[in-house]
């Protein structure tokens, strides 16, 4: 897959926000999945656990508890492979040219150039106001 620098320097944008989507849906399922974990406790018991069949989780919210970690944890494991077709997609781009990590200082150098042009000429057109205007008498 060869990629022009325009197409990469047009789609920069939307791979920060892969980026961004994949790691926040990452974070968002594995906090599902330890919410998830936890069981139900009673706050007026000292134990979490008794031998009291009331108090016991029902076997419907297991069940149910128990699938919904499966669909979180099948869809952390895609957005894992979601991540990993992206860093390879990185490093094609990186591998064929268009994503030019070495030359990445020409433009500050250009800027830095500009700047130190605009700098100069503001300094000559205060040095012209300072100057004494010549009284014609």
């Amino acid at each position: 897959m060869a990629t022009t620098a325009a197409t990469t320097g047009r789609n920069t944008k939307d791979l920060m926000e892969t980026i961004n989507r994949l790691t926040t849906q990452m974070a968002q399922r594995y906090m599902q999945i330890v919410r998830l974990s936890k069981l139900p406790t009673d706050p007026s018991s000292t134990s979490s656990l008794q031998n009291d069949a009331s108090k016991a989780p029902d076997r419907n919210e297991v069940a149910v508890r128990a699938l919904t970690m499966d669909i979180e944890v099948a869809a952390l494991t895609t957005t894992a492979e979601e991540l990993l077709t992206l860093t390879r997609r990185l490093k094609e781009i990186w591998l064929f040219g268009a994503l030019d990590t070495l030359n990445q200082g020409k433009p500050a150098e250009a800027t830095e150039e500009d700047a130190t042009a605009v700098a100069r000429m503001l300094a000559e057109a205060l040095q012209r106001e300072q100057e004494p205007v010549p009284q014609n008498g």
